[in-house]
């Protein structure tokens, strides 16, 4: 049955209201350093997410991120990252953030996941600036200057969506040039500032994560 004007405009509402709560979760993309600290979630839980196997919970959920390795491509190529997740809890929120050198690399686009319904709110940006964001000295030193940000919730009223199997983010890059030896030039940060998993009350949910290189096609 289609909605009504009233409950579509009750609808907007709450996305606007859900994009507010996006923000913290985005790492950060928006607003000064003591912003980001005052509006960060993560000061609210602050148990980490990543645990070893032997945690029950963890063990039984694993989001996993996976891409071609770079220097299997040749300069031109263009690649999809895709972030996948195995999850026996209800997810009702998410937030990472991918890393890279833009000497190598540039973000093309980035794609929902079918996992999530189109009536969610999700956010993904490809178009920050090289140098806009306060990155880490270490990451500074092995080239990493720019970001992807990914950020996903239902509505307050929404029920989360759980178990959880499948593709959550998709995003594509084209490698500029051939990566140095030794050096990451494409990353997803782990610190449990950026990468957080929630449920529908708010608790982060444990998790194990895994990375592949998978052969090229």
């Amino acid at each position: 049955m289609p909605l009504t004007p009233v409950q579509v405009q009750g609808r907007r509402l709450r996305c606007a209201a859900a994009l507010l709560l996006l923000l913290p979760l985005l790492g950060g993309c928006f607003g000064s350093a003591a912003d980001r600290n005052a509006a960060s979630p993560a000061e609210e839980q602050p148990a980490a997410e990543s645990r070893p196997a032997a945690d029950p919970v963890a063990s039984r959920n694993v989001l996993r991120y996976s891409m071609p390795a770079l220097a299997s491509l040749s300069p031109g190529a263009e690649f999809d990252l895709v972030l996948s997740a195995d999850f026996e809890s209800p997810l009702h929120q998410a937030s990472a953030r991918f890393v890279y050198d833009s000497s190598v690399l540039e973000a093309v686009r980035a794609q929902r996941g079918a996992l999530f319904p189109e009536d969610a709110v999700f956010l993904a940006r490809t178009d920050m600036q090289p140098g806009s964001l306060d990155l880490a000295p270490a990451l500074r030193q092995q080239g990493i200057d720019a970001a992807v940000p990914f950020a996903y919730t239902r509505l307050p009223e929404d029920p989360a969506s759980g178990p959880v199997a499948g593709e959550l983010l998709r995003l594509r890059f084209r490698l500029k040039a051939a990566p140095q030896r030794g050096k990451a030039a494409l990353q997803m940060l782990s610190d449990q500032d950026w990468l957080q998993l929630r449920d529908s009350a708010g608790r982060r949910i444990a998790f194990n994560l895994e990375s592949v290189e998978e052969a090229t096609r």
